[in-house]
């Protein structure tokens, strides 16, 4: 909220009453309100973007949230909830996430906390198609750049299952070690090809 309008809550908030635009009368209010801020309010007041009364006026009962990088022990069951919500909107039948993915999501910081979870969960399932269950390989490029894998165009997916169907040529599958993960990536130029040809397959062309 704009500092020049601070005022004008915090008035309404201490007197119970408000003016609408245009009328000469107070009208009477009882509201409670739930707010939220992204940053230390200490901070904020100190830069001048939150007056200190209005927060000693809101702050009547504070309920700290860790960022999500602090409680990694909910992310499946935040993960599940998104996938439901996602499922719905999306017109997917998405009923898991794969243990790897699980994996995956707890060795990162999560700097967009929840809201980046969400939008990852989300970027996937927008790219599935019948599939029911999220895999390491089905996860968007962009959240691997983001985490540092990166190689050339191409993200690469950082875990040591095979990311190809079984059906595909041995000769065309690598595998990263765990101990050299950002030192050794996946090769994807031989896998290409078969990459490109069980898609077409599976979405009839």
């Amino acid at each position: 909220m704009p500092i020049t309008l601070q005022p004008k809550l915090l008035r309404a908030l201490q007197e119970n009453k408000i003016q609408r635009i245009g009328s000469n009368s107070e009208e009477k209010i009882d509201v409670k309100i739930i707010s939220s801020i992204a940053a230390g309010p200490e901070k904020l007041i100190s830069q001048g973007r939150l007056r200190a009364d209005l927060y000693y006026r809101l702050g009547v009962v504070v309920i700290p949230i860790p960022p999500l990088s602090k409680r990694l022990d909910e992310l499946e069951a935040l993960c599940n909830y998104f996938i439901i919500r996602h499922n719905s909107r999306l017109g997917k039948a998405v009923q898991e996430i794969d243990a790897e993915v699980l994996k995956i999501f707890r060795q990162y910081d999560w700097p967009g906390n929840v809201r980046e979870l969400e939008h990852v969960i989300e970027g996937t399932m927008n790219l599935m198609y019948d599939e029911e269950k999220i895999e390491a390989s089905m996860l968007p490029q962009f959240f691997y750049r983001s985490m540092g894998f990166y190689s050339g165009q191409q993200a690469l997916v950082p875990n040591e299952k095979d990311l190809l169907q079984e059906n595909t040529k041995p000769e065309v599958i690598n595998h990263i070690k765990k101990d050299s993960l950002k030192e050794e990536v996946f090769k994807f130029k031989k896998a290409e090809p078969e990459l490109i040809h069980q898609a077409l397959s599976k979405t009839y062309g």
